[in-house]
């Protein structure tokens, strides 16, 4: 299921109100067999104000720790975060549920500047990778991504450049 929404989220009233909205839009949508979702992958863009983004990737700003307070109170007790990454205002946090713990074999954290030069943290993407147990033998993998690519639509070959430096 896919949940996007923006908005501010100052005051006591309002954030209970989007943890509320939030906790509808990906727990009323359990699979058909009424099991809970084994993992939530969270992603946002534009966390933190453009001019005072964090220089260093150790930095986290106040907009980034509500963030990831929010990601974190929306997804409840029963869910362990499992990867935590932002590259600039892209924020990323991969969360799997209690029961499935177990399952994990192996996970991974990486990001991709896009901005300019290929430096800057304005632009680009934090990946996860994940390798999880389910059965005997099997092993599933999966790439999640959240990006952040060059914007307008004059800017086409700069997105596209984007895409191809990330894959």
């Amino acid at each position: 299921s896919v949940y996007t929404g923006h908005g501010s989220h100052s005051g006591r009233s309002r954030w209970l109100e989007t943890v509320a909205q939030l906790r509808t839009a990906l727990f009323d949508s359990d699979g058909e067999d009424g099991q809970p979702d084994d993992l939530i992958f969270l992603c946002a863009q534009e966390v933190e104000t453009p001019g005072r983004r964090p220089r260093t990737s150790g930095h986290v700003g106040k907009r980034t720790r509500h963030f990831r307070s929010l990601a974190t109170a929306v997804v409840g007790a029963d869910y362990i975060p499992l990867a935590v990454r932002a590259l600039g205002g892209t924020h990323a946090m991969l969360f799997v549920h209690r029961s499935r713990f177990h399952a994990v074999r192996f996970c991974s954290v990486a990001e991709v500047p896009c901005g300019v030069g290929n430096r800057w943290h304005n632009k680009g993407a934090v990946g996860v990778y994940l390798l999880m147990g389910c059965g005997v033998n099997d092993v599933a993998s999966l790439l999640l991504v959240s990006a952040h690519l060059a914007a307008h639509s004059k800017n086409w070959s700069d997105r596209d450049d984007n895409y191809w430096r990330i894959a």
